[in-house]
């Protein structure tokens, strides 16, 4: 699949000369797996990502945008709601029988950018290194798994002495190749992104440690991820149009 789509960048960087280098919106959908760092590690294990991430590109290849990602996985660390389980491991809900109980992590983030694409060659604006930075809010916390809803202690509003949800201002560097096809017929970047918060609880008391985590905490996760784009130029010259 490498050398295939390395034989379409050729075949299509002989026919069309430039790509279109007018203003645009960039809108991208992507999808990453990651790992996460610092003390978010000692709480969850890797992640999947979803986001969008749209943005103004000017003529000159400068960005201005926004990205918005929701994380999830399955590994959770943490031994939350500890205090809840029998001594055989399981949770007894209002039935008198064992709960199948879960713990999941999930998170977000909301992020404005800036940043810049370095054309590779002046033959195909707009193909190159991308680099951006970003600052913003994250957010991540335990979603409480309980299909049959038949724990009470751990169901609204009670979840919330568990979740351990926690958010902080963050910032984000992000380095990729972008690929926008001359013919617009294709256009997608491919690259990591480095997301750092200093975060702390934002929940008031923890039940099942009997005390409110009041500690400063610095969460990070790096992912890598491939984004698809529909770009959506600003006027429609006919003198920019290939054939």
């Amino acid at each position: 699949m490498f050398c295939l789509l390395l034989l379409s960048l050729s075949i299509w960087g002989q026919i069309y000369e430039r790509t279109d280098i007018r203003p645009a919106t960039l809108v991208g959908i992507h999808y990453g797996y990651g790992e996460p760092l610092g003390d978010l590690s000692d709480r969850f294990g890797n992640h999947h990502a979803l986001g969008i991430s749209p943005a103004y590109m000017t003529s000159k290849g400068w960005l201005y945008g926004l990205t918005a990602r929701y994380n999830w996985g399955a590994g959770v660390k943490d031994p939350v709601a500890a205090n809840l389980f029998t001594s055989e491991g399981f949770i007894i809900g209002n039935n008198q029988g064992p709960v199948n109980f879960k713990t999941r992590q999930r998170g977000g983030s909301a992020l404005l950018n800036w940043g810049k694409i370095f054309d590779l060659d002046p033959s195909t604006a707009r193909t190159g290194i991308r680099a951006e930075v970003g600052a913003g809010m994250m957010w991540h916390w335990v979603r409480l798994q309980d299909d049959t809803r038949s724990a009470t202690q751990i169901l609204d509003p009670y979840h919330k002495g568990y979740d351990r949800l926690t958010g902080g201002f963050a910032g984000s560097l992000d380095l990729s190749f972008n690929y926008m096809a001359a013919n617009r017929g294709l256009n997608f970047r491919a690259g990591v992104n480095y997301l750092f918060a200093a975060t702390k609880s934002m929940r008031g008391y923890n039940y099942d440690t009997m005390q409110a985590d009041t500690r400063r905490r610095y969460d990070g996760m790096v992912t890598a991820y491939i984004s698809f784009i529909l770009p959506i130029y600003s006027s429609n010259d006919d003198s920019l149009i290939f054939y």
